[in-house]
Protein backbone atom coordinates (compact mmCIF):
# COMPACT_ATOMS: atom_id res chain seq x y z
CA UNK A 1 0.00 0.00 0.00
CA UNK A 2 1.55 3.27 -0.54
CA UNK A 3 2.56 5.28 2.38
CA UNK A 4 0.01 6.68 4.64
CA UNK A 5 2.90 9.17 6.37
CA UNK A 6 3.04 11.36 2.86
CA UNK A 7 1.37 14.67 2.95
CA UNK A 8 -1.26 13.49 -0.16
CA UNK A 9 -2.59 10.87 2.09
CA UNK A 10 -4.43 11.13 5.40
CA UNK A 11 -3.48 9.23 8.44
CA UNK A 12 -5.12 5.65 8.59
CA UNK A 13 -5.72 3.41 11.39
CA UNK A 14 -6.77 -0.06 11.97
CA UNK A 15 -6.92 0.00 8.26
CA UNK A 16 -9.99 1.64 8.60
CA UNK A 17 -10.52 4.61 9.84
CA UNK A 18 -8.98 7.49 7.99
CA UNK A 19 -8.74 10.51 9.68
CA UNK A 20 -9.24 14.05 8.09
CA UNK A 21 -9.35 16.77 10.25
CA UNK A 22 -8.48 17.17 14.33
CA UNK A 23 -11.55 19.46 15.39
CA UNK A 24 -10.29 20.30 18.52
CA UNK A 25 -9.75 18.88 22.56
CA UNK A 26 -12.05 18.82 24.65
CA UNK A 27 -11.94 17.89 28.95
CA UNK A 28 -10.75 14.48 28.13
CA UNK A 29 -10.41 14.08 24.45
CA UNK A 30 -8.96 15.19 21.01
CA UNK A 31 -11.21 14.78 18.22
CA UNK A 32 -10.83 14.02 14.92
CA UNK A 33 -12.86 14.10 11.86
CA UNK A 34 -12.46 10.66 10.05
CA UNK A 35 -14.02 8.68 7.33
CA UNK A 36 -14.61 4.72 7.72
CA UNK A 37 -13.67 3.28 4.93
CA UNK A 38 -15.26 0.21 5.05
CA UNK A 39 -18.55 1.85 5.39
CA UNK A 40 -18.04 4.43 3.76
CA UNK A 41 -19.23 6.77 5.98
CA UNK A 42 -18.21 10.19 8.45
CA UNK A 43 -16.90 9.66 12.27
CA UNK A 44 -15.65 11.07 14.85
CA UNK A 45 -12.76 10.19 16.76
CA UNK A 46 -12.32 11.07 20.09
CA UNK A 47 -8.95 9.52 21.23
CA UNK A 48 -7.81 10.24 24.90
CA UNK A 49 -5.74 13.43 25.27
CA UNK A 50 -1.95 13.18 25.48
CA UNK A 51 -1.36 14.88 28.03
CA UNK A 52 -3.70 13.07 30.34
CA UNK A 53 -2.36 9.61 28.84
CA UNK A 54 -0.36 8.99 31.67
CA UNK A 55 -2.89 10.30 34.30
CA UNK A 56 -4.47 6.77 35.48
CA UNK A 57 -7.53 8.79 37.13
CA UNK A 58 -8.39 10.74 33.70
CA UNK A 59 -7.52 7.45 31.40
CA UNK A 60 -9.80 5.34 33.37
CA UNK A 61 -12.98 8.38 33.54
CA UNK A 62 -12.47 8.25 30.14
CA UNK A 63 -12.26 4.65 29.31
CA UNK A 64 -16.17 4.79 31.95
CA UNK A 65 -17.58 7.55 29.86
CA UNK A 66 -16.70 5.29 26.29
CA UNK A 67 -18.56 2.16 28.36
CA UNK A 68 -21.64 4.77 29.76
CA UNK A 69 -22.21 6.17 26.51
CA UNK A 70 -22.01 2.96 24.33
CA UNK A 71 -25.04 2.04 26.72
CA UNK A 72 -27.60 4.85 25.75
CA UNK A 73 -29.58 5.06 22.47
CA UNK A 74 -31.26 8.37 22.20
CA UNK A 75 -31.88 10.38 18.92
CA UNK A 76 -29.76 13.35 20.67
CA UNK A 77 -26.67 11.42 22.13
CA UNK A 78 -24.06 10.37 19.68
CA UNK A 79 -24.37 6.76 18.84
CA UNK A 80 -21.03 4.80 19.18
CA UNK A 81 -19.91 2.70 16.66
CA UNK A 82 -16.66 1.37 18.15
CA UNK A 83 -13.61 1.63 20.74
CA UNK A 84 -10.30 0.24 21.57
CA UNK A 85 -6.48 1.76 22.62
CA UNK A 86 -3.59 3.06 20.57
CA UNK A 87 -0.45 3.18 22.42
CA UNK A 88 -2.35 2.22 25.91
CA UNK A 89 -4.74 5.48 24.74
CA UNK A 90 -8.21 4.64 24.82
CA UNK A 91 -10.31 5.67 21.73
CA UNK A 92 -14.40 5.78 20.51
CA UNK A 93 -15.24 5.96 17.23
CA UNK A 94 -18.96 7.73 17.04
CA UNK A 95 -21.88 9.19 14.54
CA UNK A 96 -20.79 12.50 12.53
CA UNK A 97 -22.31 15.63 13.24
CA UNK A 98 -22.25 18.83 10.83
CA UNK A 99 -24.08 21.38 12.87
CA UNK A 100 -23.35 24.91 14.80
CA UNK A 101 -23.54 24.75 18.87
CA UNK A 102 -26.55 26.71 20.13
CA UNK A 103 -24.30 29.62 21.82
CA UNK A 104 -23.76 31.22 18.96
CA UNK A 105 -27.18 31.06 17.77
CA UNK A 106 -28.48 34.39 19.53
CA UNK A 107 -32.39 34.69 20.66
CA UNK A 108 -34.11 31.67 19.25
CA UNK A 109 -37.69 31.86 18.06
CA UNK A 110 -40.16 30.67 20.55
CA UNK A 111 -41.52 27.59 17.69
CA UNK A 112 -38.21 26.38 17.73
CA UNK A 113 -37.33 26.64 21.97
CA UNK A 114 -39.85 24.37 23.29
CA UNK A 115 -38.73 21.24 20.92
CA UNK A 116 -34.68 22.25 21.72
CA UNK A 117 -34.72 22.64 25.15
CA UNK A 118 -37.03 18.92 25.48
CA UNK A 119 -34.56 16.96 23.25
CA UNK A 120 -31.87 18.19 26.00
CA UNK A 121 -34.28 17.18 28.76
CA UNK A 122 -34.97 14.14 27.58
CA UNK A 123 -31.70 13.32 26.97
CA UNK A 124 -30.77 13.83 30.42
CA UNK A 125 -33.84 11.89 31.72
CA UNK A 126 -32.78 8.99 29.79
CA UNK A 127 -29.14 9.21 31.34
CA UNK A 128 -30.45 9.95 34.83
CA UNK A 129 -32.80 6.49 34.48
CA UNK A 130 -29.86 4.51 33.78
CA UNK A 131 -27.71 6.21 36.88
CA UNK A 132 -25.17 7.34 33.77
CA UNK A 133 -23.56 10.56 33.36
CA UNK A 134 -24.97 12.81 30.87
CA UNK A 135 -23.03 15.32 28.89
CA UNK A 136 -22.25 18.98 30.68
CA UNK A 137 -25.22 21.10 30.47
CA UNK A 138 -24.61 24.26 28.35
CA UNK A 139 -25.38 25.93 25.51
CA UNK A 140 -21.78 25.11 23.91
CA UNK A 141 -23.15 21.01 24.40
CA UNK A 142 -26.24 21.52 21.90
CA UNK A 143 -25.50 21.42 18.39
CA UNK A 144 -28.33 22.79 16.22
CA UNK A 145 -27.82 20.29 13.16
CA UNK A 146 -31.34 20.60 11.57
CA UNK A 147 -34.15 23.35 11.62
CA UNK A 148 -35.73 20.88 14.45
CA UNK A 149 -32.83 18.08 16.07
CA UNK A 150 -30.29 19.34 18.20
CA UNK A 151 -27.28 16.38 19.62
CA UNK A 152 -26.08 16.89 23.03
CA UNK A 153 -22.37 16.17 23.16
CA UNK A 154 -19.49 17.72 25.32
CA UNK A 155 -18.05 19.88 22.81
CA UNK A 156 -14.10 19.78 21.57
CA UNK A 157 -14.87 24.01 20.70
CA UNK A 158 -14.46 25.00 24.48
CA UNK A 159 -10.84 24.76 25.69
CA UNK A 160 -10.29 22.93 28.62
CA UNK A 161 -8.66 25.72 30.30
CA UNK A 162 -11.87 27.37 30.05
CA UNK A 163 -14.45 25.00 30.66
CA UNK A 164 -14.96 25.29 34.58
CA UNK A 165 -16.03 29.04 33.80
CA UNK A 166 -18.42 27.57 31.20
CA UNK A 167 -19.40 25.43 33.50
CA UNK A 168 -20.45 27.32 36.23
CA UNK A 169 -23.03 29.39 34.35
CA UNK A 170 -25.32 26.68 34.92
CA UNK A 171 -23.92 25.30 38.23
CA UNK A 172 -26.83 24.81 41.18
CA UNK A 173 -26.63 27.08 43.85
CA UNK A 174 -26.82 24.01 46.26
CA UNK A 175 -23.43 22.76 44.42
CA UNK A 176 -21.70 25.69 45.45
CA UNK A 177 -22.98 25.21 49.01
CA UNK A 178 -21.57 21.86 49.41
CA UNK A 179 -24.26 20.04 49.08
CA UNK A 180 -23.45 16.53 47.21
CA UNK A 181 -24.58 16.07 43.55
CA UNK A 182 -28.28 15.17 42.96
CA UNK A 183 -30.51 14.76 39.61
CA UNK A 184 -32.15 17.95 40.55
CA UNK A 185 -29.25 20.19 39.94
CA UNK A 186 -29.37 19.23 36.23
CA UNK A 187 -33.33 20.60 36.57
CA UNK A 188 -31.80 24.03 37.34
CA UNK A 189 -29.06 24.01 34.62
CA UNK A 190 -31.56 22.77 32.27
CA UNK A 191 -33.64 26.00 33.46
CA UNK A 192 -31.03 28.38 32.47
CA UNK A 193 -30.31 26.59 29.11
CA UNK A 194 -34.22 27.69 28.57
CA UNK A 195 -33.78 31.29 29.59
CA UNK A 196 -30.42 31.25 27.18
CA UNK A 197 -32.03 29.86 24.50
CA UNK A 198 -35.23 32.76 24.39
CA UNK A 199 -33.21 35.42 25.67
CA UNK A 200 -29.40 35.51 23.74
CA UNK A 201 -28.31 36.00 26.93
CA UNK A 202 -26.72 33.66 30.08
CA UNK A 203 -28.38 34.54 33.58
CA UNK A 204 -24.74 35.18 35.21
CA UNK A 205 -21.71 36.49 34.17
CA UNK A 206 -18.19 37.12 36.00
CA UNK A 207 -14.47 36.87 35.27
CA UNK A 208 -13.83 33.58 37.41
CA UNK A 209 -16.16 30.37 38.07
CA UNK A 210 -16.18 31.57 41.26
CA UNK A 211 -17.69 34.44 40.81
CA UNK A 212 -19.82 33.00 38.72
CA UNK A 213 -20.86 30.26 40.70
CA UNK A 214 -21.44 32.82 43.77
CA UNK A 215 -23.98 35.09 41.70
CA UNK A 216 -25.97 31.85 41.46
CA UNK A 217 -26.64 32.48 44.99
CA UNK A 218 -28.81 35.34 45.10
CA UNK A 219 -30.59 34.92 41.23
CA UNK A 220 -33.56 36.40 40.60
CA UNK A 221 -34.47 36.55 36.37
CA UNK A 222 -36.76 39.07 34.58
CA UNK A 223 -39.48 37.85 33.26
CA UNK A 224 -38.52 36.90 29.04
CA UNK A 225 -41.31 39.80 27.44
CA UNK A 226 -38.29 42.27 29.96
CA UNK A 227 -35.96 40.71 27.80
CA UNK A 228 -37.18 40.22 24.45
CA UNK A 229 -40.66 43.00 24.38
CA UNK A 230 -43.23 42.04 21.69
CA UNK A 231 -43.18 38.22 23.04
CA UNK A 232 -45.32 36.77 25.68
CA UNK A 233 -44.29 33.26 27.00
CA UNK A 234 -46.17 33.12 30.64
CA UNK A 235 -46.10 29.25 30.09
CA UNK A 236 -41.88 29.34 29.60
CA UNK A 237 -41.84 31.83 31.92
CA UNK A 238 -43.54 29.43 34.60
CA UNK A 239 -41.48 26.10 33.69
CA UNK A 240 -38.03 28.83 33.82
CA UNK A 241 -39.06 30.18 37.62
CA UNK A 242 -39.39 26.92 38.91
CA UNK A 243 -36.49 24.86 37.61
CA UNK A 244 -34.74 27.39 38.65
CA UNK A 245 -36.05 28.24 42.06
CA UNK A 246 -33.36 29.02 45.13
CA UNK A 247 -34.39 25.82 47.34
CA UNK A 248 -34.11 22.06 44.93
CA UNK A 249 -37.35 20.77 47.03
CA UNK A 250 -39.50 23.71 45.08
CA UNK A 251 -37.92 22.88 41.82
CA UNK A 252 -39.33 20.00 39.60
CA UNK A 253 -37.49 17.01 40.72
CA UNK A 254 -35.97 15.88 37.80
CA UNK A 255 -35.51 16.13 34.06
CA UNK A 256 -38.28 13.88 33.24
CA UNK A 257 -40.57 15.89 34.89
CA UNK A 258 -39.18 19.02 33.66
CA UNK A 259 -39.83 17.69 30.68
CA UNK A 260 -43.01 16.81 31.14
CA UNK A 261 -43.95 20.42 31.41
CA UNK A 262 -42.14 21.35 28.27
CA UNK A 263 -44.48 18.92 26.70
CA UNK A 264 -47.52 20.83 28.13
CA UNK A 265 -46.06 24.00 27.12
CA UNK A 266 -45.41 22.58 23.34
CA UNK A 267 -48.93 21.49 23.21
CA UNK A 268 -50.10 25.03 23.41
CA UNK A 269 -47.30 26.94 22.12
CA UNK A 270 -49.57 28.84 19.63
CA UNK A 271 -51.98 30.35 22.36
CA UNK A 272 -48.84 31.57 24.45
CA UNK A 273 -46.35 32.83 22.07
CA UNK A 274 -49.05 35.82 20.71
CA UNK A 275 -47.57 38.76 19.85
CA UNK A 276 -47.64 42.14 22.07
CA UNK A 277 -47.28 45.26 20.29
CA UNK A 278 -43.49 46.84 20.05
CA UNK A 279 -42.87 48.30 23.25
CA UNK A 280 -39.86 50.44 23.97
CA UNK A 281 -36.93 48.44 25.53
CA UNK A 282 -36.43 49.57 29.15
CA UNK A 283 -32.92 48.89 30.98
CA UNK A 284 -32.95 45.69 33.08
CA UNK A 285 -32.61 45.66 36.79
CA UNK A 286 -29.14 44.98 37.85
CA UNK A 287 -29.31 42.00 40.57
CA UNK A 288 -26.24 41.44 40.97
CA UNK A 289 -22.50 43.09 40.26
CA UNK A 290 -19.17 40.73 39.10
CA UNK A 291 -18.08 44.29 38.51
CA UNK A 292 -16.80 42.60 34.57
CA UNK A 293 -18.25 42.80 31.23
CA UNK A 294 -20.56 39.90 30.12
CA UNK A 295 -18.96 37.64 27.60
CA UNK A 296 -18.87 37.90 24.38
CA UNK A 297 -22.46 36.70 22.65
CA UNK A 298 -24.23 37.54 26.26
CA UNK A 299 -25.20 41.51 25.61
CA UNK A 300 -28.92 41.92 25.07
CA UNK A 301 -29.50 41.77 21.70
CA UNK A 302 -32.66 42.75 19.39
CA UNK A 303 -35.05 39.56 19.07
CA UNK A 304 -34.16 37.60 15.97
CA UNK A 305 -37.08 37.85 12.89
CA UNK A 306 -39.72 35.15 12.85
CA UNK A 307 -39.07 32.52 10.27
CA UNK A 308 -41.98 32.68 7.64
CA UNK A 309 -43.39 29.90 9.18
CA UNK A 310 -42.19 27.02 12.10
CA UNK A 311 -41.12 23.41 11.35
CA UNK A 312 -43.58 20.89 11.50
CA UNK A 313 -43.86 19.21 14.89
CA UNK A 314 -41.72 16.80 16.19
CA UNK A 315 -42.73 13.56 17.82
CA UNK A 316 -39.83 13.29 20.24
CA UNK A 317 -38.99 10.17 22.02
CA UNK A 318 -41.21 9.14 25.60
CA UNK A 319 -39.21 10.66 27.80
CA UNK A 320 -40.00 8.02 30.72
CA UNK A 321 -39.39 5.53 28.83
CA UNK A 322 -35.97 3.30 28.91
CA UNK A 323 -33.78 3.16 26.17
CA UNK A 324 -32.81 0.24 24.25
CA UNK A 325 -30.20 -1.75 25.34
CA UNK A 326 -27.15 -0.93 22.83
CA UNK A 327 -24.42 -4.00 21.87
CA UNK A 328 -21.14 -3.10 23.17
CA UNK A 329 -18.80 -1.71 20.35
CA UNK A 330 -16.33 -3.75 18.87
CA UNK A 331 -13.00 -3.10 20.84
CA UNK A 332 -9.18 -2.72 18.66
CA UNK A 333 -6.11 -2.96 20.54
CA UNK A 334 -2.64 -1.92 19.02
CA UNK A 335 1.04 -0.42 19.58
CA UNK A 336 1.45 2.13 17.96
CA UNK A 337 4.30 5.18 18.33
CA UNK A 338 2.47 8.86 18.82
CA UNK A 339 -0.87 10.06 18.74
CA UNK A 340 -0.12 13.38 19.01
CA UNK A 341 -0.40 15.13 15.43
CA UNK A 342 -1.69 14.19 12.29
CA UNK A 343 1.98 12.87 11.01
CA UNK A 344 2.05 10.81 14.18
CA UNK A 345 -1.39 9.24 13.52
CA UNK A 346 -0.38 8.88 10.45
CA UNK A 347 2.39 6.62 12.04
CA UNK A 348 -0.27 4.21 13.79
CA UNK A 349 -2.12 4.16 11.24
CA UNK A 350 0.83 2.37 9.61
CA UNK A 351 1.78 0.32 11.73
CA UNK A 352 -1.99 -1.06 12.21
CA UNK A 353 -1.32 -1.93 8.63
CA UNK A 354 1.88 -3.19 8.78
CA UNK A 355 0.51 -5.48 11.57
Amino acid sequence: MSDPTTSSTPPLLFNRYRLLEKLGDGRLASVYHATDERLQRSVLLHVLRKDLSENENMRQRFVNEISANAQLSHSALLEVFDSGEVQDRPFMVTEYINGRPLYQQGPIAPEHVAGYIRQVASAVAVCQLRGLQHPPISSRNVFLVSDDRIEFLESWLTPPAEVPLDLAHYRAPELTEGQPPAPINAVYSLGLLLYEMLTGQRAVSGPTSAEVAQAHLNLRLSPITRVRPGIYLPALDNVIKRATVRYPEQRFPDAATFGDALEQVWRNLDVDTQRLPNLPATPLPQYFDVNTPAPAGSAQRAAAPRPAAPPPRQNLPPIRSAPQQAAPPTRHTAPCDGFVTDTALAAAGAAQCAG
